[in-house]
């Protein structure tokens, strides 16, 4: 804003008017602006903040200077704002600085980005700072949730190669033949595929009991040998999705190899919380070709012949290492006409990891 002189004397009424015309303009735009805007002298002292500043914070208008943004900011902020600042007054450099900005007082403090260009004149010398204070606190939300999404999938995917590694090195000792390898190895390995799908479709915060088992049982059952799945809709932690999945996959795998899905049989797999006893029940049983699924008792106590560890072949014995380490709970098996049946119990805590 300037105005000219006749003769080198004071500005005349229509000049100020002029003056005044063009000042309220500039208030009116910066006081339109969704940002904060700010002023301040070529030695860094601030001498004006849009009404949006005190909107925000409440601070007393007649507060102007240097002392009007300190309330504001975040204590643990100030600091590395205002050495910021002063770098920028002292070098001449564009002034940039993310901090935490709040009511003075107040508990409450939003993301902010601060950023001044100065004003030069004819000889380059600074006259003033032109700023702003943008918020962006959702913006940072997002970033701050994309960084913990990609630890927690680094992690996972650490974890996984681990595991998948282990079953591996695990599974040959005990596998017949070089084909009987490959097809128990695939087996556990898509199994681990759906628990990523299902987590991935979740945002990796957990999933679903009932979709898990879902996409575990119904990768190789043909639609001839049933599997009944009743229960409750259960949210899992992602090591616990992870851990049921492989217990499902196993019982499974060991039915169509050595039980009741090998042939026209059933299987009924269900669910239940107990809640005296703050603990989950997955039951496992399998039924003849003849048999009405309807009527199965997956609440009953299981009957048959318990089969000994030594006797168990790898997969259950898989099965029963990750119910007891990694779901800190037992996975009963016994042995039935039909097959096998099993019982999975653990904690409802252990679900949420």
């Amino acid at each position: 804003m300037s105005f000219s002189m006749d003769a080198g004397g004071p500005p005349n009424a229509s000049e100020f008017r002029d003056l005044a015309a063009s000042e309220k303009r500039f208030r009116d735009l910066a006081n339109s602006m969704p940002q904060i805007v700010w002023i301040a002298s070529a030695d860094g002292a601030v001498h004006y903040l849009n009404d949006r500043y005190y909107d925000i914070t409440g601070v007393s208008r007649d507060a102007v200077g240097d002392p009007a943004w300190h309330p504001a900011v975040h204590p643990e902020d100030l600091p590395a704002m205002r050495a910021r600042w002063l770098r920028s007054v002292e070098t001449g450099e564009p002034y940039e600085h993310e901090f935490r900005f709040g009511v003075p007082g107040g508990d409450e403090y939003r993301w902010s980005l601060a950023q001044a260009r100065p004003a030069r004149d004819r000889h380059g010398n600074i006259t003033a700072w032109y700023g702003t204070v943008t918020d962006i606190h959702e913006r940072k939300r997002r970033e701050d949730h994309l960084a913990w999404l990609t630890d927690e999938l680094d992690q996972r995917v650490k974890n996984n190669l681990a595991a998948l590694i282990s079953l591996a090195e695990q599974s040959l000792p005990m596998a017949a033949s070089l084909a009987d390898y490959a097809e128990s190895l695939t087996g556990r390995m898509r199994s681990y595929a759906y628990v990523h799908e299902a987590l991935t479709g979740g945002g990796w915060s957990g999933a679903s009991l009932a979709d898990l088992v879902r996409r575990v049982v119904e990768s190789t059952v043909a639609p001839s040998r049933r599997v009944v799945k009743d229960g409750p809709d259960l949210r899992l932690g992602a090591r616990a999705a992870a851990s049921i999945a492989m217990v499902v996959h196993e019982l499974k795998s060991n039915a169509e190899r050595h039980g009741s899905l090998a042939g026209a049989g059933a299987v009924v797999l269900a669910w239940n919380v107990d809640q005296p006893s703050d603990t989950l029940r997955l039951s496992w049983r399998e039924a003849p070709p003849e048999a009405d699924t309807a009527a199965v008792d997956h609440d009953s106590i299981l009957q048959g012949e318990p089969i000994d560890e030594r006797r168990r072949r790898f997969g259950l014995l898989l099965a029963d290492g990750i119910a007891k380490r990694q779901l800190r709970g037992r996975l009963d098996v016994v042995r039935t006409s039909a097959g096998a049946d099993a019982d999975l119990v653990c904690s409802l805590r252990a679900l949420a990891d």
